[in-house]
């Protein structure tokens, strides 16, 4: 659902739609580096649910760990996947 829509509001008079996403810094995950980089507890995540993530390793590999960059990671669609 769209936050915000302007009908003929770009300059070339198309319509513009946007949509914010405000996740809370506060959470904790696996990739969690809040305290060395910015953004660093919600940009994954994000990342993550608008993009998706592309299948990488094999399924026999023990699950992806961001602190050495190996492991497998599962194929995810992003909800923005059929967007062009």
């Amino acid at each position: 659902m769209p936050d915000l829509i302007r009908p003929g509001g770009s300059d070339s008079g198309k319509d513009e739609v946007y949509e914010f996403k405000v996740p809370s810094p506060l959470t904790k995950t696996a990739t969690s580096h809040g305290a060395t980089f910015a953004f660093g507890n919600t940009e994954h995540r994000m990342l993550k649910n608008i993009f998706g993530t592309r299948a990488s390793g094999s399924t026999s590999d023990p699950r992806f760990d961001p602190l050495t960059g190996r492991g497998h990671i599962k194929h995810s669609p992003g909800d923005y996947r059929a967007t062009p």
